[in-house]
């Protein structure tokens, strides 16, 4: 039987795993910038504006105003749904997100590949920090982030996958930050062969991560699902 103690123990440990996540996913975004050959979808428009305002306004601001967007869309889609809790359980963690991104950057200074297979490692380094903080995330299931909130809106309204959901959006956030890109700086930065790479291996770390990451919240005597 488990007790209440025990219940607590599992909240805090799971919001430990979660916050954990949240900083190597802040490493992971910072290595990617510091590759220089394009960074992960959900990176692009925040990696964008920090170019655009001379890096006055550092990538973790950034990040957090692009989920504080998302946030606000959800519930233009589905009012409904809103709820006070929310403001703290998915703004408060993005804060800390957005925190350690700029954490990581300063942490990341001195990485400066120069040669293009240096620029390669640096990005499949980030790719695998990546994966691995989205699995510890998942495992967690502490709380959803803005971005990944308004997906599963959409695809409850809509009726589709959430991984379909998931891809539109991918690519919306791609050619937005493309677009202005070429429009403004007459050249494509943040979006470029990286990202590609990106969007194909951040998702397959993440799943063979999270066959690792699923036991963290196994009970002794239970199985895990291959």
């Amino acid at each position: 039987m488990s007790t209440p103690s025990a219940g607590k123990d599992q909240i805090v440990k799971r919001w430990i795993v979660f916050l954990i996540g949240v900083f190597l996913m802040g490493t992971a975004i910072a290595l990617g910038i510091k590759a220089g050959i394009g960074v992960s979808p959900m990176s692009s428009i925040s990696n964008l504006g920090f170019i655009l305002s001379n890096e006055k306004i550092s990538v973790g601001t950034w990040s957090f105003l692009v989920n504080l967007a998302f946030f606000i869309l959800e519930f233009i889609i589905a009012p409904k749904t809103f709820r006070p809790v929310k403001i703290v359980s998915q703004l408060v963690p993005t804060f800390i997100c957005s925190v350690f991104i700029d954490i990581n950057m300063a942490l990341v200074g001195g990485v400066n590949p120069e040669s293009y297979p240096a620029k390669i490692v640096v990005l499949l380094i980030s790719c695998m920090v990546f994966g691995l903080s989205l699995a510890l995330m998942v495992s967690a299931d502490a709380t959803l982030q803005p971005s990944e909130a308004f997906i599963s809106v959409v695809a409850d309204r809509t009726g589709k996958e959430w991984g379909n959901i998931r891809t539109v959006v991918d690519v919306s956030l791609v050619i937005i930050a493309a677009v202005v890109s070429l429009v403004v700086l007459h050249k494509f930065t943040t979006v470029r062969e990286g990202t590609i790479v990106a969007a194909i291996l951040n998702g397959q770390f993440c799943r063979i991560f999270g066959k690792a990451t699923d036991k963290i919240f196994v009970k002794k005597g239970e199985v895990v699902a291959a």
